[in-house]
This record gives C-alpha cells, structure tokens and sequence, in this order.
C-alpha cells in the first residue's frame, strides 16, 4: 500500500515539470494578434536602403523604417531605435500584402520569445604604416635644349554650326487623367556623369500607363536647344483629377 508520503512527492514532482514546460509554451505567443489598419488599392513603392546606427544601448531595439498610407497617398516613416517593454521581447515587422487586388498594412508588434543577440561592435586597431624604404634616385640632368620658338600652324576657321531654330513655341496640353489618386513622392536618382557639356540631365518622373497606374520614368541626358531650358514634367490637381504636363523645352 503506497504511504502519502508517495503520493506527496509525485505530487510535488509534477509541479515542478509543468512549471519547467510552461516558459517554453509561452516563448511563442504574441502578446497581441495584429489587425490590419489600412486597405488600399495603390501598391507601396519599394523599401528603401536604411543605415542602422549604433544601438543606444544593448536593451533598445532597431524598429525598421516602412510605408505608412496618410493622406490618400504612402508616406516613408524612418526607422528609429526603441526600449523592449521587458526582457525576452522581440519586435515583428509591419508588413504590406496583397490580397484580392487590395494592399493591406499590418502594423508591428511586439512578441515574446528569446532575448536579443547583442553584437559587441569590434574596437578599430590602428596598425602604423610600415615604411618602404626608396634607395634614392639618380638625378638626371638632360641637356638644356636650345629653345625653338614654335613655327605658327595657320589653322583654317572651322564652320559653325548652328542647329535649325525649332518652331514657335507651343505649350503642351496637359493630359486629364481621370484618377483621385495623387502621383507618388519623386524618386531619389543619382545623376550620372554627362557624355558631353552640350547634354542635359532630364531628371526622372512619375508617367500614367493605362492599366497599370503610375509608372517610374528614369532620368537621362538629352543634348540641349540653343536657347532653351528643359521644363520638368509635372502633376497639377484639377477638380477631382489630376493633370498631367510632359516634360518640354522653352
């Protein structure tokens, strides 16, 4: 016949196993189910290239930078450096998906599970440069050259030529197109080096295809007019629509 005694232990054998198995059930629960804030039909721009700067400390966070829908149209919001609520508290990024042709913003959120890995940022070792040593160099005296002054080379005029004036100008009619939507945020170029001093940079600009919305035209060089400067292409609100102006010269 098994004593109370038996009966105590396994009893108290069995607390401390489920007390054991419990923190591990709870490594990956969400402290809270993400709910989606937005629903749109214009697809973000692509996710732009972020530095991380050096962690304030090792409990802060780096929360990324992502694409926020305010004011009809996707704003970037930068990534920035945030305190764990506790320890064990890892950050979940928010996140744009697709479904059914509509964009749908789930935002972050915090989750529990394992505490973050800090990196110990490696101290910089100066190493001195090490000397080469040059043996010294001879010096070479040439001779002095009797001087020549240089004989004239009667270079014939060159012909300039002078580009066909173009025609009167003619201001281009913008183009109604009939969307509520504003044209994205510009995107950053960086203007590459031109093939000659006679080329202008056309900078980049947001065109409208049929079907498939706002479309990214990248910038490029195009050899100037004499007399004319190039007029960026540009979006212009009309009533409920937006106006669409090509870029020209005038």
């Amino acid at each position: 016949m098994k004593t109370p005694t038996f009966f105590r232990s396994v009893l108290i054998g069995a607390v401390v196993v489920g007390s054991a198995l419990l923190p591990g059930l709870a490594v990956a629960q969400p402290i809270f189910a993400p709910r989606p804030m937005y629903r749109v039909r214009v697809a973000p721009p692509p996710m732009r290239v972020e530095v991380t700067p050096v962690a304030p400390s090792p409990n802060h966070v780096w929360i990324a930078g992502h694409w926020m829908w305010r004011g009809n149209r996707h704003v970037w919001v930068n990534g920035y450096y945030r305190m764990a609520p506790r320890p064990g508290r890892r950050w979940v990024q928010s996140r744009w998906e697709n479904q059914g042709g509509q964009w749908i913003f789930y935002d972050g959120y915090w989750q529990n599970g394992p505490a973050p890995v800090v990196v110990t940022q490696p101290q910089p070792v100066y190493q001195p440069p090490q000397p080469v040593y040059q043996p010294p160099q001879p010096v070479y005296q040439p001779p002095q050259p009797v001087y020549q002054p240089p004989q004239p080379v009667y270079q014939p005029p060159q012909p300039v030529i002078v580009a066909a004036q173009p025609p009167m100008y003619q201001p281009p009619q913008p183009v109604d197109v009939q969307m509520e939507t504003p044209p994205p945020p510009p995107q950053y170029e960086v203007e590459p080096m031109a093939p000659s001093a006679q080329h202008a940079w056309i900078p980049g600009y947001w065109a409208w295809q049929p079907g498939q919305g706002h479309v990214w035209v990248r910038g490029h060089h195009e050899l100037r007019q004499v007399g004319r400067t190039w007029q960026p292409a540009h979006w212009v609100r009309w009533g409920r629509h937006w106006r669409y102006t090509p870029g020209h010269w005038r």
